[in-house]
């Protein structure tokens, strides 16, 4: 900000020098000099400022970026313009002709901003909002989707997560709700390219699982963004048409432009995730119901007795001692029980335990999920060509058994300055993934009364295991044949609903520019992304009965030219 300033400053100054002509020079000691004045890619400047240091002698550049300007031998030009860096150039009394190249500064690379189809503007000319987010700032969020790493980086977006695990989807919306049906969120536009930004990519939807893979943008690799715009309103997305209604996030990848020599750049990160809290319950009363019957809370007009709870909610079974003890076989999970006393009864397998609570039982169903993501890039060039390439391998084991995601992402870009009016772009990316287990939903278990306060979590997770195949069951004489919710273990240790994708993304552009205020592009792009899954469900049944295996496949091939 103090930069600008200084630069709004020295072009005030620089203009009303210009205007009274205002020269401290001396005639005998004093020339006159030219010179003009342009960008890094030799596009004239008009407006830059031209000082001699130390003084307010000055001038500005017209629009072929030229000026003139009479000093003395010794002075020093002090030459500024906004959003680059001022340059100070000594005079030499033998030469009269200054041709000059500004350097961008980098502190001010944000106010220029990737609009519709690529093109760069400087964000204070633009007629709508647009918010530019740093590539750093999206990877080192650590998210598999991109679209959870934009969460509270641009005002009036707002993101909300998935149950997907590790690989879930995220919505997007842009200044709320746009239309009353259909999909609200914006487009995700990849280097000229789009992308689907579905809310689930596939599967189906139940109250226990909504097998939610996520969509194709998980397969995009934060490491190589270069920047992001956030584009809002329907001017900003114009050129998109009818699907840019809900604005777009337009990603640019970075290209290895500008950069000359060679480097190499490894990064390394690996984290931890836990689950930090779940929903607060009461720990004070039992398993128990006060619904089924009417004379719940009445007096049985019949016998004159009064029920304040169901009278079933406890069936009474004879301990080790021969003792007649109230037992949690057979009841209800519903919180409506007496209150905890710690008392000894019959538990849900049928082993004498202590009537208490278990107040982390929930956050007990859940693991210590790890993720390790390393990225190898190469970047480097000549004046002439330019190129990036990078390798990236990302690994992430989720909170709930079996919720794992892999991905492996190759990009290759590079550039050629065929001459001073041609260039050619060409770019590839190469991604697989595998998305293997989306999460349970469990808390339906507990809300529903599957899993009571009074439900060991941690010891009855494990024991989901019978000799015959299959969940427990009493029949069989299974030992936890009547503790409640053996299937949801069942299931959690031997279901396998693997998701595989491919995604690669070639593209050609050639920019041909013959003159100053022409510009001509052509480009060719193709998307091409195939899913494949593979559900293995191990039956229940003895000898596991009752399961199934299913295999899906799905291509899709989208060509543009334009």
């Amino acid at each position: 900000m103090n930069q600008t300033l200084q630069s709004l400053k020295r072009i005030c100054l620089g203009l009303c020098l210009y205007l009274i002509g205002t020269n401290g020079a001396s005639a005998q000691d004093s020339f006159t000099i030219t010179g003009r004045i342009t960008d890094e890619t030799g596009t004239p400047l008009l407006g830059a400022t031209v000082l001699i240091e130390g003084s307010t002698q000055g001038t500005l550049t017209n629009e072929d970026g030229e000026f003139s300007l009479k000093v003395q031998k010794g002075d020093k030009l002090e030459i500024s313009y906004m959003s680059f860096l001022t340059q100070i150039i000594p005079i030499v009394p033998t030469q009269t002709v200054y041709n000059i190249q500004m350097e961008p500064d980098a502190l001010s690379t944000s106010e220029i901003v990737v609009t519709a189809l690529g093109i760069r503007r400087d964000q204070k000319a633009l007629g709508y909002a647009v918010t530019e987010v740093d590539g750093d700032e999206v990877a080192s969020a650590n998210t598999v989707s991109p679209v959870a790493a934009l969460q509270g980086k641009a005002a009036g977006v707002s993101i909300n997560g998935s149950d997907g695990g590790v690989f879930g989807g995220s919505k997007i919306q842009i200044r709320g709700v746009s239309t009353l049906e259909g999909n609200n969120q914006p487009i995700f536009v990849v280097d000229g390219v789009i992308l689907d930004n579905d809310s689930f990519s596939s599967g189906e939807f139940s109250n226990y699982s909504t097998d939610d893979y996520g969509n194709q943008l998980k397969n995009l690799n934060p490491d190589d963004f270069e920047n992001v715009s956030i584009l809002k309103g329907a001017a900003a997305t114009a050129l998109y048409g009818s699907r840019g209604i809900n604005g777009a996030v337009v990603i640019t990848t970075k290209s290895g432009s500008g950069k000359k020599g060679f480097g190499i750049s490894v990064t390394q990160t690996t984290g931890i995730d836990w689950v930090y809290a779940t929903p607060k319950f009461q720990n004070e009363f039992g398993s128990g119901t006060i619904a089924g019957n009417i004379n719940y809370g009445k007096v049985d007009a019949s016998t004159g007795n009064y029920y304040r709870f169901d009278v079933n909610q406890f069936y009474l079974e004879e301990n080790s001692a021969g003792v007649m003890v109230p037992s949690l076989r057979g009841g209800s999970g519903m919180s409506w029980g007496p209150r905890f006393d710690g008392r000894q009864i019959i538990g849900y397998n049928g082993q004498e335990t202590a009537y208490k609570a278990y107040k982390r039982n929930m956050k007990q169903a859940y693991q210590v999920g790890v993720n390790t993501n390393t990225n190898v890039s190469i970047q480097g060039g000549t004046d002439k060509i330019n190129f990036y390439f990078s390798d990236s391998y990302n690994y992430r084991k989720g909170t709930f058994t079996g919720n794992n995601f892999e991905r492996n992402s190759m990009l290759l870009k590079g550039k050629y300055n065929i001459s001073p009016t041609v260039t050619l772009d060409a770019s590839v990316n190469f991604v697989q993934s595998n998305s293997q287990n989306p999460p349970y939903m469990l808390g339906n278990y507990f809300w529903n009364g599957t899993y009571g306060r009074d439900y060991d979590v941690k010891f009855y997770k494990d024991k989901w295991h019978t000799a015959h195949g299959g969940v427990p069951n009493t029949d069989f004489g299974d030992e936890y044949g009547t503790v409640p919710g053996m299937d949801f273990w069942f299931d959690l240790h031997n279901k396998k609903h693997v998701q595989k994708e491919t995604m690669v993304i070639p593209i050609v552009k050639l920019n041909i520019q013959p003159l100053d205020w022409l510009s001509i592009n052509g480009e060719l792009n193709m998307n091409y992304y195939a899913t494949k899954t593979d559900w293995r469900d191990l039956g229940q049944g003895y000898r596991n009965q009752g399961g199934q295996y299913k295999l899906g496949l799905s291509e899709k091939i989208q060509r543009t030219a334009k």
